[in-house]
């Protein structure tokens, strides 16, 4: 490890240039058949039935009351998807689609072998950083999905700035490790993404994305089609989007100190939401995300006590206002 590669480097570094980073391992889901759209078009939020190849879009798998089973990537390739869950979802996900396979249904659903690793460079020169995974002058528009040599690679997540996902395998993903080492996410560079991430108000699954929450709450309007067929808890999803009468909605959290979430944010004594996630900001400061009541914002001026500690802040709406870099 580089011992110059400190925090406030490694964050003026991704501002400027790019940050590179090793997720935690995602569950990996191939489905195949020539009914695998259907499925995954009837069984989540977004829009999938006329996926093409080469395409991939982000969605979700919710219960019959609405609430969050997993937020999915699905990438489009020919004759098969892959599904990418969250870290340790895999067997939830595939036990809760294969319940709603019919027996018409013409679907085939596995688990992908070992080894395969989800990447993430985000920054101005994220697709130059790629190096030999990726030429630095392929540009990949939002939705799309590049097959390279060593897997599959796809523009991110638009709230995160530019920058490039990447799935590799095995042989691929030995490279990665030989070209930028000790990035995952419990290194300096992983607690650099979590605050941009805050600072861009992007939710992260067990943290923001709970089993408790709607995916509207969640911020997760960008995985969820309001003119699709219907699919399993859309009903409730509908009504809250078309009377817009979220119960708590994701906010940020500017902090006078330091907290350690999971704690209840009070206005006037009682809850009015949940803190969910804190970092420094070498810009910012102690700023954080919230799942809050909407009317918390407006009340008090969105002054709020973080219980169990010294702290206290106020409710903003996202993205932060950021210092230019």
């Amino acid at each position: 490890m580089d011992e110059n590669r400190t925090f406030e480097s490694v964050y003026r570094q991704a501002k400027s240039e790019a940050l590179v980073l090793r997720h935690r391992p995602p569950g990996l889901i191939c489905a195949e058949g020539k009914d695998r759209l259907d499925l995954l078009n009837r069984m989540s939020t977004n829009e999938l039935a006329s996926l093409p190849d080469g395409k991939q879009r982000a969605t979700v798998l919710t219960n019959p009351v609405g609430q969050t089973i997993d937020k999915l990537q699905v990438l489009a390739v020919p004759d098969k998807l892959i599904l990418i869950t969250n870290h340790g979802k895999d067997q939830a996900v595939l036990g809760w689609l294969n319940g709603y396979i019919f027996f018409q249904d013409d679907v085939r659903l596995s688990l992908f072998e070992a080894g395969w690793t989800h990447w993430g460079l985000y920054g101005p020169s994220a697709a130059a950083q790629a190096g030999d995974f990726l030429e630095s002058h392929m540009l990949l528009a939002d939705g799309e999905l590049k097959t390279i040599e060593a897997g599959y690679a796809w523009s991110a997540e638009a709230r995160l700035g530019p920058g490039v996902e990447l799935l590799l395998d095995p042989d691929g993903t030995a490279r990665a490790e030989d070209a930028w080492p000790d990035r995952h996410a419990d290194s300096v560079d992983g607690h650099v993404f979590d605050v941009l991430r805050i600072e861009r108000g992007v939710p992260a699954a067990g943290r923001e994305i709970l089993e408790d929450t709607i995916p509207l709450e969640a911020d997760l309007w960008d995985a969820v089609s309001f003119t699709k067929g219907c699919y399993i808890g859309q009903e409730i999803i509908a009504r809250l989007e078309s009377r817009g009468r979220l119960a708590k909605r994701l906010s940020g959290v500017r902090l006078d100190s330091e907290a350690a979430p999971p704690l209840d944010l009070l206005q006037a004594g009682h809850r009015v939401g949940r803190l969910t996630s804190v970092g420094h900001s070498p810009e910012l400061g102690w700023i954080g995300l919230a799942l809050a009541k909407p009317s918390a914002l407006e009340a008090d001026s969105g002054q709020v006590q973080v219980d169990g500690s010294r702290a206290s802040g106020q409710l903003v709406p996202l993205p932060f206002e950021t210092i230019a870099a």
